[in-house]
């Protein structure tokens, strides 16, 4: 089966107010105002040095594009204050040259780099995705991702990740790898257990069709060479990853389960694809097995 993977990167970073100015938006307003590929949001988790945040959402893209966007991010820091920063957006050639990263934005403990994934397979049809009020066309039918994941498929993720920075970046991963784990992505159980919040490595919360990696930052990143190196290692795991999965004879079949124990009774709970009302008035601990229901995705998908 051909397969593409579409993405989406959620940027979180401190800013100097003495040499960049954002227009920002409310945290997941309704009402996004876009700006070339990225939303602008307040988000109140990070800190910064200088005391002003932003997160920076991408649109939905091809991960074979993720150069592209990632160029798109660096260009809305080439401007100073003084000659207007959202002007590089829409191509304002006054420019001045621009100052070291460092000087201009910082990446901490506080700040995540998340990145969504979803799967299309190419089968000569088209999906539309609807993401904050715009359109997103994209050739292929997305499969639902996220009920293949097993806790060994999602495991094995952050290991070949670490190993990738290791090799490529040593000077930093010693002091990057410490942080992959934190409150807001704590690694999933050992033993499989999974609760239906979306604070882990891996968020499985919201649609069959995408999952959100939220281990991945950018601390101990202050220049723009290594920016690009370590979003090359990251894309270039994701990208073998899944290759290497769909290379099996039987993708995704793991023997492991996943327990899905909702946080809160009001979440709705998915088992064998079909929505059941939350279980109200008791606890509420569904188990998820991947067996026959797993096989049958798989078979979907390579058809």
């Amino acid at each position: 089966m051909e397969f593409e993977l579409v993405c989406g990167i959620e940027f979180e970073l401190g800013y100097n107010p003495s040499l960049l100015s954002f227009e920002i938006g409310d945290y997941h307003t309704m009402m996004p105002t876009w700006r070339g590929d990225f939303i602008f949001e307040r988000d109140g988790s990070i800190s910064s040095q200088w005391g002003t945040t932003v997160e920076i959402i991408s649109k939905p893209f091809l991960l074979k594009d993720y150069k592209q966007i990632l160029n798109n991010f660096q260009s809305i820091f080439k401007m100073q204050k003084k000659n207007g920063l959202l002007g590089s957006l829409f191509g304002d050639e006054n420019k001045n040259p621009m100052k070291e990263m460092k000087e201009l934005i910082e990446f901490n403990g506080s700040t995540g780099a998340h990145v969504h994934v979803s799967m299309l397979r190419k089968d000569g049809k088209s999906t539309n995705i609807n993401y904050r009020e715009k359109n997103f066309e994209f050739g292929g039918t997305l499969v639902p991702v996220k009920s293949l994941a097993t806790f060994k498929f999602l495991d094995k993720f952050t290991k070949k990740l670490c190993k990738k920075v290791e090799a490529e970046m040593p000077s930093i991963y010693p002091n990057w790898q410490e942080g992959l784990f934190r409150s807001q992505a704590r690694k999933i159980n050992d033993d499989g257990q999974y609760r239906r919040e979306k604070y882990h490595e891996w968020n499985l919360r919201g649609s069959r069709e995408h999952m959100e990696y939220r281990s991945f930052h950018l601390h101990y990143i202050d220049n723009w060479e290594n920016f690009f190196k370590i979003w090359d290692c990251f894309f270039g795991v994701l990208k073998d990853f899944f290759e290497e999965e769909m290379e099996q004879e039987t993708p995704f079949l793991h023997q492991e389960k996943i327990d899905f124990a909702p946080s809160d009774i009001s979440d709705s709970v998915v088992i064998n694809h079909q929505i059941l009302l939350p279980n109200r008035g008791r606890a509420m601990h569904e188990q998820v097995i991947f067996g026959a229901t797993e096989r049958t995705i798989a078979q979907t998908i390579m058809r």
